[in-house]
């Protein structure tokens, strides 16, 4: 079986990364992305959710467009 790296993050305009969180557990993944996405603190802000696996993008939700 083979590990996969996932990493879930804040993207700001700036290029800056907060709030990450790095798994080999897709699940953990998973509920991280969830979770920052429904962050109601961040919204009207330009601000988007990453979601990686071995460096690769999967997913990205922009906040201020929600």
């Amino acid at each position: 079986m083979i590990d996969m790296t996932y990493r879930v993050y804040l993207r700001w305009p700036d290029k800056t990364t907060t709030d990450k969180t790095t798994t080999e557990d897709e699940h953990v993944a998973d509920t991280a992305f969830s979770r920052l996405r429904e962050r109601t603190d961040l919204r009207g802000k330009s601000v988007g959710v990453a979601y990686t696996r071995d460096g690769k993008q999967m997913d990205y939700f922009d906040i201020d467009s929600a």
